[in-house]
């Protein structure tokens, strides 16, 4: 099951852009705004929360699939 609404490609982006505004705060030194700070603290948790999401998601039903692929061999073999 693929999500259609982010790509690899565009998750890639998505942290590039994300490790970018970060390094470029760092780079100027000067306090984060706190709107800053909050926006850049929700992307980073919807972020990590959406990857981690979607590897699991993509393990169970990998991990699914395969046991029932198990399954068929095993009864396909009994059958005969």
């Amino acid at each position: 099951m693929r999500s259609m609404l982010l790509t690899s490609t565009t998750t890639a982006l998505w942290v590039v852009n994300v490790l970018y505004v970060i390094a470029i705060r760092i780079a100027i030194m000067e306090p984060w705004p706190a709107s800053q700070r909050l926006l850049l603290g929700i992307t980073i948790a919807v972020t990590i929360a959406w990857l981690l999401h979607r590897n699991c998601l993509e393990y169970r039903i990998g991990y699914r699939h395969g046991r029932h692929d198990q399954r068929q061999r095993e009864y396909a073999h009994i059958d005969h």
